[in-house]
C-alpha cells in the first residue's frame, strides 16, 4: 500500500489537499510540543492507510488557514471533495486518530461505490 503523506510547503499544496475526494489535515506549529508529537502520530498512522493525509505548519500558510475553521493548533480536518466535514481541536488521542482515519476511509470508499465509475 502507498502511503498518500504529504508536507504542505505552499499554497498550490494546500489546494490540491483540499481537493482530494477525502484528506485529514493536521494542522500545527513547530514551536507548539503538542503539534510536534501530533505530527509523528498523524505520520505513523498515514503509513498504514491509503487515504490522503496531510500535515501544515500553520505558520507557512497562516493567512488560508481562517477559511477552513483554524483557530487553533494543533487540529486536525476531515476534508471530503474540498469541504469540511469535521474538525478535532487539540491532539486527539491515538484510539480518536486511529478512529477518524477509519472513518475517512468508509467515507472514500462508500464515495467510490456510489460513483459512476462502477457498473450497475
Amino acid at each position: 500500500m502507498e502511503s498518500k503523506w504529504k508536507v504542505i510547503t505552499s499554497q498550490e499544496d494546500l489546494d490540491k489537499a483540499l481537493n482530494e475526494p477525502c484528506c485529514l489535515l493536521g494542522v500545527g506549529a513547530a514551536w507548539c510540543d503538542q503539534s510536534q508529537v501530533f505530527l509523528r502520530e498523524l505520520e505513523r498512522c498515514s503509513s498504514s492507510s491509503d487515504i490522503s493525509i496531510a500535515w501544515l505548519d500553520h505558520d507557512i500558510l497562516p493567512g488560508g488557514l481562517g477559511k477552513l475553521g483554524v483557530r487553533c493548533v494543533p487540529m486536525l480536518l476531515e476534508i471530503e471533495n474540498g469541504e469540511v466535514k469535521e474538525r478535532h481541536a487539540g491532539r486527539p488521542s491515538l484510539s480518536q486518530l486511529h478512529k477518524m482515519v477509519a472513518k475517512a476511509r468508509v467515507r472514500q470508499l462508500e464515495d467510490y461505490q456510489s460513483s459512476s465509475y462502477l457498473l450497475p
